[in-house]
């Protein structure tokens, strides 16, 4: 009977995300699907796709944590918040303040993702770094998780911010919160203004 319900429930996440891919691929030619900032390009070098599995999977169980959510913080468009101090010093306690509280260990099997707990690898970072933006009133089309290729060419996770200040990146790998183009990492797929759409990039950052 679990295994019944966890596949409908699944099937009905498939379902909205197949659906918001499908619309955005229509309209694509009329209008970027909200990834804005100028050092990610959308439809011209991109397309819509289906978000990880393992992101699918938490969504099922947690559709809240992956419906939009508009917040109380101050925006310049809709999907780019206007950086102040005060916000500024938020992000960066929360990079640091989630990194320090976890241990990095990655999944024993198949791919899990996940937010809180003492142990996770880093999409299990990223997705609490977000999660706590949000908590705090940031709203999520401005937190994109982000797929990356390291320098030397590992599979990695982050959280990428849209701000007035540029697109900046929320990293386990480090404290300090820098632009997504100094930090070495080729893109290869970005959550959108929607949290069920996703974009795979062609190019490089």
């Amino acid at each position: 009977m679990k295994i019944g319900i966890l596949k409908l429930a699944l099937a009905g996440v498939l379902t909205t995300v197949v659906f918001a891919t499908v619309s955005s691929g229509a309209m694509a030619n009329s209008k970027h699907a909200g990834l804005q900032n100028s050092q990610v390009a959308h439809a011209s070098s991109g397309q819509s796709i289906l978000p990880p599995f393992a992101y699918i999977q938490y969504c099922v169980h947690h559709r809240g944590a992956c419906s939009k959510s508009i917040g109380h913080v101050a925006m310049v468009s809709n999907n780019t918040v206007k950086l102040t101090p005060k916000l500024s010093r938020q992000m960066a306690t929360i990079n640091a303040s989630v990194n320090a509280s976890m241990i990095a260990r990655s999944d024993k099997g198949s791919d899990t993702w996940s937010v809180g707990g003492r142990y996770g690898d880093c999409e299990d970072y990223a997705m609490t770094k977000r999660a706590k933006l949000i908590a705090a009133g940031w709203p999520s089309a401005a937190l994109s998780l982000t797929v990356v290729k390291t320098p030397w060419g590992e599979g990695h996770a982050v959280l990428s911010v849209h701000t007035s200040e540029g697109l900046l990146v929320l990293d386990n790998l480090t404290h300090s919160v820098k632009p997504l183009y100094s930090a070495g990492y080729r893109v290869v797929s970005v959550q959108g203004n929607d949290p069920l759409l996703w974009h795979k990039l062609a190019g490089s950052l």
